[in-house]
């Protein structure tokens, strides 16, 4: 459990040491909001609900987990209590002066422990339901840019390299591409120690439980070891996201009508795809990229290590 509270704490410190960042970051997608949700253009509003969508979806997810997990760690020692009579804690943590042993000092340490566990969960659910509220909207950015395209070739079609047509609509993507580019950096160096102290405390809390569990030492370890592997791979899950948008942003700049703008113009675009293929998505400690592939690779890992202190154990 204290890599769960390792967690919540560098959320916590996230979230004070860097407010004006996020606020500015959560304003920024409130005009967006504001701005696009009124265009006389259909396609843009479908987006926005798109989006919205996607972040219903992983909090709702993540929310499901979140209250399996809980319920597994605490209604597992009320079972063995009042079925087996067997005393079993919450968590490893004992409030002085009281006996645990007794009836009456086992009951108040689970109802501690337990109080304790569920203001834990709501405020790491909280910190993660934010961070994935920002993160998440890397998405939006590539479909409004698509949109944006499709506007600027329908202009090309009908007047090809016709500067007085295309340059407000190309400066206009060109802001955008730039906004979203600030976007992606500005998230990755904001939730830099939050990612980093995430995934090395997950695959910490998850090898140790297996081991537990294998050793029989901790029963209720279930719900826990399902919160660190559902956290892991969401995270590990957004950071794959980052990296099929900037994919997919290089196949929209490609797709463009880009040979019907005159030479300026298509150096404009040829700064965007070099800018686009340069770009860095979410890391681990700036050491590897934070992708579902890393997460296989991880997993691995963890399965050869927790068997090798099973060994070492045994």
């Amino acid at each position: 459990m204290s890599t769960t509270a390792s967690q919540g704490l560098i959320k916590l410190q996230n979230i004070l040491c860097n407010p004006k960042t996020l606020r500015k970051l959560a304003e920024d997608l409130k005009e967006i909001y504001l701005e696009y949700e009124r265009h006389t253009t259909q396609k843009y509003p479908k987006y926005l609900q798109r989006s919205l969508a996607l972040i219903k979806r992983i909090n709702y997810a993540l929310l499901a987990f979140c209250l399996t997990a809980l319920s597994t760690v605490i209604i597992l020692p009320f079972i063995f209590y009042y079925v087996k009579n067997e005393k079993l804690l919450v968590g490893p943590m004992q409030i002085p002066g009281i006996d645990v042993k007794d009836g009456w000092g086992f009951r108040i340490h689970f109802c501690v422990q337990a109080a304790m566990l569920t203001i834990g969960t709501y405020g790491n659910f909280a910190a993660d339901s934010f961070c994935f509220l920002l993160l998440s909207h890397t998405s939006l950015f590539k479909d409004l840019l698509y949109c944006k395209f499709q506007d600027l070739d329908e202009i090309l079609l009908q007047y090809p390299r016709n500067s007085l047509k295309s340059k407000p609509l190309l400066q206009d993507i060109l802001k955008w591409h730039q906004k979203h580019v600030l976007f992606i950096e500005t998230a990755s160096s904001t939730y830099f120690w939050v990612i980093l102290v995430q995934i090395s405390t997950a695959v910490t809390g998850i090898v140790t439980t297996l081991v537990c569990q294998f050793l029989g030492i901790y029963p209720n370890a279930v719900g826990y070891l399902i919160y660190c592997a559902v956290l892991f791979y969401i995270y590990c899950g957004i950071g794959n996201l980052y990296e099929s948008v900037n994919e997919e942003v290089i196949d929209i700049i490609y797709d463009s009508l880009w040979y019907n703008l005159t030479i300026n113009e298509q150096k404009l675009i040829l700064f965007m795809l070099h800018k686009s293929q340069t770009v860095q998505g979410l890391t681990i400690g700036k050491l590897i990229p934070l992708s579902l592939n890393t997460a296989l690779k991880l997993t691995r890992s963890m399965y050869t290590l927790s068997m090798m202190l099973l060994q070492f154990l045994d």
